[in-house]
């Protein structure tokens, strides 16, 4: 190999230094995307996940215990309203 580079001048081995050079600049870029791309998809379910907790807090933090208990079909103790056991919950009416 060193007879080959021997044979060739300067101009030309600077050359092909470039090629070289710039192929693995291309390479590298390739590489880090790639690695940008599996760290994304590595990650990607956490977030999902995070935002599915998130979600879940956000609803019962706006439910309350009020709508909760209208969605299971219970009734505030108290006079009037729509039924014989009590009436419904106002803020529930919103959910």
């Amino acid at each position: 190999m060193r007879n080959t580079f021997n044979r060739q001048d300067l101009a030309e081995l600077e050359g092909l230094l470039e090629v070289k050079l710039e192929r693995m600049f291309a390479w590298q870029n390739e590489l880090t995307g790639v690695n940008n791309e599996l760290i994304a998809a590595q990650t990607r379910p956490e977030r999902t996940q995070a935002r599915v907790s998130a979600n879940r807090a956000r609803e019962q933090a706006v439910s309350g215990p009020c709508c909760a208990s209208l969605r299971a079909g219970l009734r505030r103790p108290g006079r009037g309203g729509s039924g014989p056991k009590g009436r419904v919950c106002r803020k529930a009416m919103i959910c």
